[in-house]
């Protein structure tokens, strides 16, 4: 899948600006506790990085996902691609938190919940806490999850429509759901969580990821007063006062992130991730964890800060910096570490189970499934691309040999040393796809070499 840069940037934008409002929160407690006063600065804002967040998952699920709509199983490979990679990391969180809470009280002072609970926030099921009044998982940094996968769940279910018929559908419920939440006021339940408008940021995201499928591109001054539009709507929340997270949070901080995630996209934007953007798109890429980690280890630099007796010494400031500095860090190990080689290990098995997908990723992209290619079915699309590519990456070079098999070298030279038309993994992957992709017509003995090659343990 084609990466984004300038969403890695956005997400690692919003990760980075949740840590900084925990943080002020911790220096905020440390100069309480030492009869000082730490000034935070936008604390407020520093929540939008949630809603910022909620938008672009909006987005990538559909950007993400555009191969799977009206696909045979392709909700099932969606929710199966998307626990492989919510899961592992925040079943690990909390159960590191649940233990810590269990054998040290004095470390991480809350109610002990019940098993029901527990429970609830393993398998995303909201639940009200009377100790914090909201509903928070164990682990309350989690309540995005439920959010998260509600979403999936719903997005699973509608993927099996074409995209244009599954947008609409989700925006349908969605704004039934909003309307019926604020029109019924229910009591804290399941019901009241997931009927709270701001699920309409999801709606906002994914109907932006629609358009990036169109290919419609704004112009760069257009992106630019998209990207202003949103900053200054961010801006004058914080001016105005307006409590933002009741029933207007889809418009005081939904549409200026909407706004935000659309400038980045659909803009013809030069953000790579190379150069001085490299650790950023990395930070971006280590969103998640940075995320899920960071409100632990906050509070464990909180505890070391006091035990070392800097609370009484130090400045607050001092505390708030180097803990934004170490954060980043973390999270990158983590995400090296663990994140990316778990998610790597379960994703691999699910795409080798739905192997009928895999043809879609090899046809052109085309939001409205095979409506622009005539009568030919998005099935044939695929086919003739992957034909045409296989032959392209198997011509010899002029004067070899027509009996002495291809080896990498030789159809680089063929295509002109042009590495990025032949990366050296296609070989076996291609010749899976062939025969793995009924009514194909058999290819010329040429091409027959490829099987002489020996499969690699990466694929």
């Amino acid at each position: 899948m084609e990466q984004i840069a300038a969403i890695q940037v956005l997400r690692a934008i919003a990760a980075f600006s949740v840590v900084i409002g925990h943080t002020q929160r911790n220096a905020i407690l440390i100069a309480a506790a030492n009869h000082r006063e730490f000034h935070p600065i936008l604390l407020d804002l520093t929540e939008a990085g949630v809603d910022l967040f909620f938008v672009i998952s909006g987005f990538v699920m559909v950007y993400a996902s555009r191969e799977l709509f009206a696909a045979p199983g392709g909700g099932l490979f969606f929710l199966s691609r998307r626990m492989a990679r919510i899961v592992p990391l925040y079943w690990s969180m909390t159960t590191i938190f649940l233990t810590v809470m269990l054998v040290s009280p004095k470390l991480i002072p809350v109610a002990r919940p019940e098993l029901t609970e527990i429970l609830a926030s393993y398998f995303f099921i909201p639940y009200y806490r009377p100790d914090e009044h909201w509903m928070h998982p164990v682990y309350s940094i989690g309540w995005t999850l439920n959010y998260e996968m509600f979403f999936y769940a719903v997005f699973g279910c509608v993927i099996a429509l074409p995209v244009k018929r599954a947008l609409t559908a989700l925006t349908l419920l969605f704004c039934a759901l909003a309307i019926a939440g604020v029109i019924l006021r229910p009591a804290p339940g399941v019901f009241f969580f997931w009927s709270r408008p701001v699920i309409l940021e999801f709606v906002m995201g994914a109907w932006i990821g629609y358009v990036r499928l169109t290919e419609f591109r704004t112009t760069n001054r257009a992106a630019a007063i998209l990207a202003f539009a949103g900053i200054a709507g961010f801006a004058l929340q914080v001016m105005s006062g307006v409590y933002a997270h009741g029933y207007w949070r889809p418009l005081v901080w939904g549409l200026p992130a909407a706004a935000i995630v659309a400038a980045a996209t659909l803009s013809n934007c030069n953000i790579t991730s190379r150069g001085l953007w490299k650790p950023i798109v990395l930070l971006g890429g280590a969103s998640y964890s940075l995320y899920l980690v960071h409100p632990m280890a906050v509070h464990a630099m909180h505890l070391l800060w006091d035990k070392l007796g800097l609370s009484a010494h130090a400045s607050d400031t001092v505390f708030f910096f180097v803990t934004l500095a170490l954060m980043p860090l973390l999270a990158i190990a983590i995400y090296l570490c663990f994140e990316k080689p778990v998610t790597k290990a379960l994703q691999v098995p699910l795409r080798n189970r739905f192997v009928p997908l895999r043809p879609f990723s090899l046809g052109p992209t085309c939001p409205e499934g095979a409506s622009k290619h005539g009568h030919l079915t998005r099935m044939r699309v695929a086919r003739e691309h992957a034909a045409k590519t296989f032959a392209l990456i198997s011509r010899k070079p002029e004067g070899a040999d027509p009996a002495t098999p291809l080896n990498t070298n030789d159809r680089r030279q063929a295509n002109g040393g042009d590495n990025k038309h032949f990366p050296e993994k296609w070989t076996p992957v291609f010749r899976k796809e062939m025969r793995q992709t009924s009514n194909l017509q058999r290819f010329p003995t040429s091409t027959d070499a490829i099987d002489v090659q020996p499969k690699r343990k990466s694929l």
